[in-house]
This record gives structure tokens, C-alpha cells and sequence, in this order.
């Protein structure tokens, strides 16, 4: 079972994740905020309002995602953020932090 541990806003609608296994992810939510309870999430100011609730991320109004689906929204959507990050940073990630393809 996966959950999240921590969560940090990072530009727009990207969230970096840490999930129970140490392992971190990019998860741009941009293309899952359009509609019902999301719609409300386009508002960048409220978008940045969340916490750690039942063991995901949650917004004020309720509007949450299930951690797995978090988790393979990061396995298959390329983030452009994450190369900004390194390329400003200079640093590597482990290679237990790098996206594992999924097979379609």
C-alpha cells in the first residue's frame, strides 16, 4: 500500500511528493482540475493551500487524490519542472527517484 508523508508546492499545479517509501515525484495536476470539486483547485492561491490528510493530499474544500493515482500520474507524465530543478541545482536524483515507464 502507498500513501503520501509530505508534500511541497513546487510552480503552477506541480506538487513534489513523498510517498511512504522514501521515494519523491513531480505530479503536475494541471489536466485533473477540470472538473467538479477540482474546478476550484485552478485558482492557484487556493491550489497551494493543502495539507496531509488520511494519508494524501487534501484541499480546504474536501477535493483530494487517491495516493496511487498520484503516484502513476508521476510514472507517465513528463514534467518539465523537474529538469528546471536539476538544471538549477546542479544536483542528481537517485535512480530510485527517476520515473519507472509503465507498459501500455
Amino acid at each position: 500500500m502507498i500513501w503520501v508523508t509530505d508534500a511541497e508546492y513546487i510552480e503552477n499545479y506541480t506538487l513534489l511528493i513523498t510517498f511512504n517509501d522514501n521515494v519523491k515525484r513531480l505530479v503536475d495536476l494541471q489536466n485533473e482540475l477540470n472538473e467538479g470539486i477540482f474546478i476550484a483547485l485552478k485558482d492557484k492561491e487556493y491550489f497551494r493551500k493543502f495539507h496531509i490528510s488520511a494519508n494524501t493530499v487534501e484541499w480546504e474544500n474536501g477535493a483530494d487524490f487517491a495516493p496511487e493515482f498520484l503516484r502513476l500520474l508521476s510514472e507517465t507524465k513528463a514534467v518539465p519542472a523537474l529538469n528546471r530543478m536539476q538544471g538549477a541545482t546542479g544536483s542528481r536524483m537517485n535512480l530510485a527517484d527517476q520515473p519507472t515507464p509503465c507498459a501500455v
